[in-house]
């Protein structure tokens, strides 16, 4: 888990320094309290942005995203409002989910093995 002040290296950028110790009007003490009374720690939250750094980054690779796409959004989690984290979880886990069953599927429909001109015996006739 990346600790307050760390840097996170992203492939376009170099590196983006999370801080976790920025007090903003939600951030009081470096964490921040959240509307249904739950406090995260400033830990906490670094750790969650990087987790959505790694999902944006694995996504791009899936999808094929453009560079500058990367990098705005990128700073985006890293930067943005704590309350955009939980969402932002859900949309890119959801999203992550499927690119990867689309490059599974990719992966085993173009793989070597598999002829789909061959007729197939066990098939009824």
């Amino acid at each position: 888990m990346e600790r307050a002040g760390e840097r996170v290296t992203t492939k376009h950028r170099g590196a983006i320094v999370i801080d976790g110790n920025r007090k903003d009007a939600s951030e009081q003490t470096g964490g921040a309290t959240m509307a249904w009374g739950e406090y995260l720690s400033a830990d906490h939250i670094c750790g969650l942005r990087t987790r959505l750094l790694e999902m944006a980054h694995e996504l791009a690779e899936l999808e094929g995203w453009p560079d500058e796409l990367v990098d705005a959004v990128a700073y985006e989690m890293a930067a943005g409002p704590v309350g955009d984290i939980f969402p932002n979880l859900r949309h890119f886990g959801e999203r992550l989910r499927v690119a990867r069953v689309d490059a599974a599927k990719r992966a085993f429909l173009n793989h070597p093995a598999w002829d789909r001109n061959e007729r197939d015996d066990r098939r009824p006739r």
